[in-house]
This record gives structure tokens, sequence and C-alpha cells, in this order.
């Protein structure tokens, strides 16, 4: 299954800088706001998601859609940022997977979703869904 879509919940979003962002900015376009349901932990100073079958109002993370243009080359500068790249042994702190999102007009859109790789056993849940500074 492919995918020309991103999801960012995270240290991507706008508003934060790093030289993961600019190549973000530079190999895709912003579509809008997105949800994804899961929960979100802050797991130090940056945030993981973990996905959530059931479409649960209480466990919905607010993120942002970008559509990729270079997707080799995006890819293989966001691995090392989100430390999942092959370098990285196994288990990696993400994945990238492909989940469902929804956009802010109601649509279910399948996208690239960096899921946090660890266990979530004494990290706080952001229970807003919303990573902010």
């Amino acid at each position: 299954m492919k995918s020309k879509f991103l999801f960012i919940y995270g240290l991507l979003k706008k508003g934060f800088r790093s030289n993961a962002k600019k190549e973000l900015n530079k190999n895709s376009s912003f579509v809008g706001n997105a949800t994804l349901n899961g929960k979100l932990f802050l797991v130090e100073d940056y945030p993981g998601a973990v996905e959530s079958k059931a479409n649960n109002k209480k466990n919905i993370i607010h993120g942002e859609l970008y559509r990729i243009k270079n997707q080799q080359h995006l890819f293989t500068v966001l691995d090392e940022f989100e430390e999942c790249s092959r370098r990285f042994p196994e288990p990696t702190l993400f994945k990238k997977k492909i989940c469902k999102v929804n956009t802010e007009e109601g649509n279910e859109i399948k996208a690239w979703v960096y899921i946090y790789n660890r266990k979530t056993k004494g990290l706080k849940q952001i229970k807003s869904g919303i990573f902010t500074k």
C-alpha cells in the first residue's frame, strides 16, 4: 500500500524549526489540518502517537496533512529524524506506517504516520491530542 500523504503531529508542525522541517517544506505541500484516531504521549520534549482502531472522541490526535512531492528524499531525511532508519537498532523509536486520517472536510485519507514504537507505561498522555511548544 502506498500513499502520497504524510500526517504529522509533533516537532515537524508549523511553528517548529529544524533541518527536517526545512526538508518537509521543500519536499511536500501543506494540505490542511487533520486528525488520527489514537493517543498522544509526551516522550521527552517530543510527542509519540499510538494508533487506535476505535473511533473514540477522547482519543484523537490533531496534526497536519502534507502531500509529498519527493518521497524517497523526504523519507530518507525524516527516517533519520524519527530514528527509524536502518542504522538504528530494533525496536526503533518510531515506525512509519500508513494509517487512516480524517481531514477537516470529513474525508478519510490514507497517510504515512510515524507511530511511537516503544512502551507507553510511565509516559504522560497529552489528553488534548495537541502537541504544543
